[in-house]
């Protein structure tokens, strides 16, 4: 089985930012090249089982960023969720995000551990 890489466009940021006034939080979403191993098959369509996908920030299209969920260790459901996107922008070679809070509890203690 051969192993395939599949770069895809999608992440610099200034200095983290945080206004607990207004529960906004500025951060850098993905910086350099995010490697994930993916389980087959890719998304040509060929036979290789296992893939890498190569993320990276030039040419992304950020626009689908905004208004996506900010999800607890990335667990894909409404009680994992504490905000939103409200903006992603790239920064070099970077994507930074501002990212709103909800007032949750779940929120609160992410917000106090920044």
């Amino acid at each position: 089985m051969r192993e395939m890489i599949l770069t895809r466009a999608a992440g610099r940021t200034a200095a983290l930012s945080l206004n607990r006034a207004a529960r906004t939080v500025e951060a850098c979403a993905l910086s350099g090249l995010a490697p994930a191993v993916r389980p087959g098959p890719p998304p040509d369509g060929s036979d290789c089982g296992q893939w890498v996908e190569e993320l990276a920030a030039n040419g992304a299209d950020l626009s689908a960023l905004r208004g996506a969920p900010v999800l607890l260790d990335h667990v894909a459901t409404t009680r994992s969720a504490v905000g939103v996107v409200a903006r992603a922008y790239l920064d070099a070679d970077q994507i930074a995000v501002v990212i709103n809070f909800d007032p949750s509890p779940e929120a609160d203690a992410v917000i106090a551990k920044i």
